[in-house]
C-alpha cells in the first residue's frame, strides 16, 4: 500500500486523480538539401520574370539550359548577377565563371546541385517518413489549422477558401512536409498561408507531383519541390524556396525570399 516518507501506512484510503499532459506530436524528418540549401529558386529548363520581381538571400540556376533561358531579367555589372536578384548569384549550364568552391567547373557544380535536388525531391515522396507517421492531406486545405506532421494525398490540392494556418504550438522546429502526387494550387478568393506560434518557413516543405500555382497577391510560406513546373501568379509574395525538378518556374512582378 501506499506509505508515508517515515515508512508508515496511511490510516485511510486515499483516491488520487492524475492529470497526464498531451502525448507529443511526432516531427517529420527533413530532407538533406545538399548544394540546394543555397538556392532560392531551381529550374531545369527555364526561369522567367515580368517586371517588378524582387529575389533575395539566395542563388538562382537553371540546371539543364543554357543562360539565355533566363527571361526577363536583368544582367547585373558583375558577372553572375541580375538587377532583379539580392545576395544571390544565379547560374546557368553554360557559365564558365567564376566557379563555387571546391569545384572544378561550374558544370561540376550544377550537376551536384541536380543530383542534390533528386535526393531531397525523392526523400519528401518517401513513405513513411523516418520520423513521423503519415497522415491524409485535405484535398481544401484553406480554413485548416495543422500541427507539424507528415500529410499526403493522391489527389489535387487547393488553398482557396480560407487561410492555411501551420500552428508550431511554440516549437520552431516543427516541420510540415506535403507530399501531393497531383496540382498544388492556391488563391481566389483566398489562399494565404499563415505561421504561427514560433512555426518558420525554412521548415515546411511542398513536394507536388503536378504543376504548382501560387495564386495572385497571395502570401505564400515553404520550400516548393514541384516535378513539373511552378507558376507564381501577380504579386504574390514568397517565403522559402521555389524549385521546379524538370520544367521552369515563371514569376510575375513577385517578391521571392529564402528564407532564414
Amino acid at each position: 500500500g501506499v506509505k508515508d516518507l517515515a515508512g508508515n501506512a496511511l490510516a485511510v484510503d486515499k483516491v488520487w486523480t492524475f492529470t497526464t499532459g498531451a502525448a507529443a506530436i511526432a516531427n517529420p524528418t527533413a530532407p538533406v538539401l545538399g548544394e540546394t540549401s543555397r538556392f532560392v529558386i531551381l529550374a531545369s529548363q527555364k526561369v522567367t520574370t515580368t517586371v517588378g520581381s524582387a529575389i533575395s538571400n539566395g542563388d538562382m540556376g537553371i540546371l539543364d539550359q543554357a543562360r539565355s533561358y533566363y527571361e526577363g531579367f536583368t544582367a547585373g555589372i558583375e558577372p553572375l548577377t541580375f538587377v532583379e536578384l539580392t545576395n544571390g548569384l544565379s547560374y546557368a549550364h553554360d557559365d564558365i565563371s567564376p566557379i563555387p568552391a571546391p569545384y572544378a567547373s561550374i558544370i561540376a557544380f550544377i550537376d551536384q546541385v541536380r543530383t542534390d535536388l533528386g535526393i531531397a525531391y525523392t526523400f519528401l515522396a518517401a513513405d513513411p517518413n523516418p520520423g513521423a507517421p503519415t497522415q491524409v492531406c485535405p484535398i481544401e486545405l484553406g480554413g485548416q489549422t495543422l500541427t507539424r506532421g507528415v500529410y499526403k494525398t493522391a489527389a489535387d490540392v487547393t488553398i482557396m477558401t480560407g487561410d492555411l494556418h501551420l500552428d508550431a504550438q511554440g516549437d520552431p522546429n516543427s516541420v510540415w512536409v506535403f507530399t501531393i502526387d497531383g496540382k498544388l494550387t492556391t488563391g481566389a478568393p483566398f489562399g494565404n498561408i499563415v505561421l504561427e506560434n514560433g512555426a518558420q518557413a525554412k521548415n515546411v516543405y511542398w513536394r507536388v507531383a503536378g504543376v504548382t500555382a501560387i495564386g495572385t497577391g497571395t502570401t505564400f510560406y515553404g520550400n516548393v519541390f514541384s516535378w513539373q513546373q511552378v507558376n507564381v501568379l501577380t504579386g504574390a509574395t514568397v517565403t522559402g524556396r521555389l524549385f521546379s525538378v524538370t520544367e521552369q518556374v515563371t514569376l510575375d512582378a513577385n517578391t521571392v525570399t529564402k528564407a532564414p
